[in-house]
């Protein structure tokens, strides 16, 4: 528990004025009667109240009260807070608080809404019922977590650069293919058909350069007339 101590001291020191206020204010929400210290009855009435029957217990006050006063202080107080904020486990075979090394189910893990852990006494002795056998170490299970992300992330990336080649490859094919030449035909001119009208010969209206002439014989043959007149 000394570490979890340590750790949870340095989250507290270097957080900023804001995330202070908030440990302040959870600390006053545990402290009922207002004395400045968490009794055994105010740490198990408030984690029964917040949904963490698991912690609501005696023992593990016991481990969180690092000087052994039978009340937590603010720090030891910051302590839990680290402890429900991170996810630690507590063991599914004993039922106590895993402050070290502890035991993971893969399948659980990745596929389940609860996981299922072990501490290295339970898995070891097989003190537990479970229906995985499949079992990692926090440690290993997180660098196995971080590889097979890492290994997502470069799939994808690959996954990108081949798109990312084929369009330019593409673009490049459709840049370079020789233009399709246009051949316009030329359409031959419409044939003009001249339409000549017959027009028939009518006997009554005679000739019309025939009857021109007469008409300009009878004109001039007046005008002589006139003069041999005068």
């Amino acid at each position: 528990m000394d570490e979890l101590h340590k750790i949870a001291k340095a989250y507290y020191e270097t957080a900023n004025s804001e995330n202070k206020d908030l440990g302040h204010r959870l600390f006053k929400r545990m402290d009922v009667d207002g004395d400045g210290q968490i009794s055994l009855h105010e740490f198990l009435a408030f984690l029964k109240n917040e949904g963490r029957g698991e912690m609501a217990s005696p023992s593990f006050f016991k481990e969180l009260n690092k000087n052994g006063t039978g009340r937590l202080d603010l720090m030891e107080a910051m302590t839990l807070c680290y402890i429900i904020e991170s996810g630690r486990k507590f063991c599914n075979g004993c039922g106590e608080f895993m402050k070290g090394i502890f035991l993971s189910c893969m399948e659980c893990f990745e596929h389940e809404d609860r996981s299922f852990n072990l501490c290295c006494a339970c898995f070891e002795q097989g003190r537990y019922v479970h229906s995985h056998k499949k079992f990692l170490d926090n440690y290993v299970l997180l660098e196995t977590k971080r590889l097979d992300a890492l290994k997502e992330k470069n799939a994808a990336k690959t996954k990108l650069r081949r798109e990312a080649e084929k369009k330019r490859v593409g673009e490049e094919i459709k840049k370079n293919a020789p233009t399709p030449e246009v051949i316009t035909e030329r359409l031959p001119e419409p044939v003009r058909v001249i339409r000549h009208e017959v027009v028939p010969y009518n006997p009554h209206q005679g000739n019309i350069f025939h009857r021109a002439a007469l008409v300009a014989g009878a004109v001039v043959g007046a005008v002589i007339s006139r003069c041999s007149i005068m």
